[in-house]
């Protein structure tokens, strides 16, 4: 979201050097990703699981819990109603928007007890209205979770922790365990599927099943 910001910014000063310089003796500007911005690939282990559902108190923990079992992106997992979860058949439905403006729909199967449990009983208490809420009962907006969020992981000692983390955790562990690329894409709800191809760790024991198989 932030480079489309700076994307739309750039379009914005370019044509007004375009409207106020009709020569072109100004130079446009142009956005490029700095070669020393790798992409982000931190998993969390098991011991920084157990830290937050310790110190992240039951709110807090239940939505980052949904995120990481899910691959949810926080607005997802904020926008997630009563009407969304099937709780027969153990999926709930996110909801992404892409830059386009086009919202596209994605069921994502719940195979953890405690967190398929944890949904059952929010849609008992709130029906078909918004699942996760802050302490003080109401849903969560973008500010406040941000604040919590920020606030409780520095006291359990993961101030390097971000959301995006989860989500790349959840990946990183369909990926260990054979789940093939296009199933990634589909679960995280990518279209390319160059971005998940980092999730999938293929060895000499995947490449020998894959000639075995192949041979008739």
């Amino acid at each position: 979201s932030q480079r489309r910001e700076l994307g739309a910014l750039t379009a914005a000063v370019n044509h007004w050097l375009r409207e106020n310089d009709p020569m072109g003796t100004r130079r446009q500007i142009t956005m490029m990703r700095p070669k020393e911005n790798p992409g982000r690939d931190r998993v969390v282990t098991p011991d920084e699981e157990l830290a937050m559902e310790v110190g992240f108190g039951k709110e807090l923990w239940a939505i980052t819990r949904f995120c990481l079992r899910t691959g949810a992106r926080p607005f997802e997992a904020r926008a997630v109603c009563g009407g969304d979860v099937n709780a027969d058949k153990q999926w709930v439905k996110l909801r992404s928007k892409k830059g386009d403006g086009t919202v596209r729909d994605r069921e994502v199967p719940i195979m953890c007890d405690a967190t398929m449990g944890d949904l059952v009983e929010r849609m008992r208490l709130h029906g078909k209205n918004e699942l996760f809420r802050c302490p003080s009962g109401t849903p969560w907006t973008r500010n406040n979770l941000a604040a919590q969020w920020d606030s409780y992981k520095a006291l359990a000692g993961l101030v390097d922790l971000q959301w995006t983390d989860l989500r790349h955790t959840f990946a990183t562990r369909l990926g260990m365990a054979g789940v093939n690329a296009t199933t990634i894409a589909d679960l995280l709800g990518h279209t390319n599927l160059g971005l998940v191809q980092r999730y999938v760790q293929v060895t000499s024991l995947d490449r020998e099943a894959a000639v075995r198989h192949a041979i008739v």
